[in-house]
């Protein structure tokens, strides 16, 4: 049963599911640590932190999008 939940998680319609967790996951960790700096006055900072965190969370979806398109054209 474990192991039917995981191929359920990563794959849909035979296509690869974006990897939500990771994604989450960095950026709840951004989040935490941009508002660490916003508490102690570093905005800047923060925003950097933030907007690198929705970069990165964009990379791993168009990744898994290419992926995905690259599998399903064979």
């Amino acid at each position: 049963m474990y192991m039917f939940a995981i191929i359920l998680c990563t794959h849909f319609e035979g296509k690869p599911v974006p990897p939500y967790k990771k994604m989450y996951l960095q950026l709840f960790n951004a989040i935490t640590d941009a508002l660490a700096l916003l508490e102690a006055g570093d905005a800047d900072s923060a925003a950097q932190i933030l907007a690198s965190a929705q970069q990165r969370g964009e990379d791993l979806y168009i990744s898994r999008e290419k992926i995905s398109n690259v599998s399903t054209r064979n």
